[in-house]
């Protein structure tokens, strides 16, 4: 895990000084403990700078893809309390260095409750898209939130549920909207099953996803990418089933469903038109 304070992320195509620190991007993922108060770097891939609040990142993802001249990607972090924050990031091509915009005073946004992250990024008709999954997260539709008087489902105040497996899909430039809102990161940061934007839902039970997203060039046979004026987004996603982890039954909230006990790896699937 890496200890440290709060933070927000820099990554660089080649190897700059930032505040003393080299700092380089090669896609790998190399998590270090920061023992400095000023800029470390984090092996080739990620420098951590403290922002004043104690830190800890348990589970992380990045993606990166090229939308023309622009280059973008985002960071998403699981901490051990199980919370989900995330950074979203553009490249400076005079630097070379990937930066985050100046939202919330730099620092990470909430905007989840869970685990084990994993996010897909996907360019079409120089638009990208964006596909984040989670685990130990929220079961927002449920016949108790939804029949119950109050508060409303959209009022619901979400709390970690163990194996509750979610997906956020969207265009990324709401993505970023979301993530850069300048509201101080607070709870209207979490997106839910009622975001305007976000298609948010929980859709399997396990642990550790995976996700790819893909873009269905001709979903309708009608030779084009759209179906109905829309996107065809084609998602494939892999994680561990309820049987191949220690659990309790009674752990498994119920209220989302049922799980089938599978003892290996599942693999999910699906469309939609955005």
């Amino acid at each position: 895990a890496l200890s440290a304070m709060s933070f927000y992320v820099v990554l660089a195509t080649s190897n700059v000084n930032i505040n003393g620190s080299a700092c380089a991007l090669h896609l790998q993922l190399y998590l270090l403990t920061v023992t400095s108060s000023s800029a470390q770097g984090v092996g080739p891939g990620i420098c951590v700078i403290p922002a004043g609040v104690d830190f800890i990142v348990s589970s992380l993802d990045i993606d990166i893809v090229q939308r023309g001249d622009i280059t973008e990607g985002t960071v998403v972090y699981g901490v051990p309390s199980s919370r989900m924050y995330s950074s979203v990031f553009t490249l400076d091509p005079s630097s070379g260095i990937f930066t985050l915009p100046n939202n919330n005073n730099n620092k990470i946004v909430q905007f989840d409750v869970g685990q084990y992250p994993a996010v897909s990024l996907i360019v079409k008709n120089n638009v990208t898209y964006i596909v984040e999954a989670h685990s130990d997260s929220y079961c927002w539709n449920n016949e108790t939130n939804n029949k119950r008087p109050m508060p409303g489902l959209c009022d619901s105040t979400p709390v970690s549920s163990p194996y509750i497996m979610v997906y956020n899909i969207a265009r990324f430039s709401d993505w970023i909207m979301h993530m850069t809102a300048d509201d101080g990161g607070g709870s209207s940061n979490l997106i839910s099953s009622c975001h305007a934007s976000i298609m948010h839902g929980s859709y399997d039970v396990g642990s550790t996803p995976d996700v790819q997203l893909f873009i269905d060039d001709d979903d309708d046979g009608n030779g084009d990418d759209d179906d109905g004026g829309g996107v065809v987004l084609s998602i494939v996603e892999v994680h561990v089933g309820v049987g191949s982890v220690p659990h309790d039954d009674d752990a498994i909230p119920s209220n989302c469903g049922t799980p089938h006990v599978y003892n290996g790896i599942v693999m999910d699937g699906w469309q939609l038109i955005i």
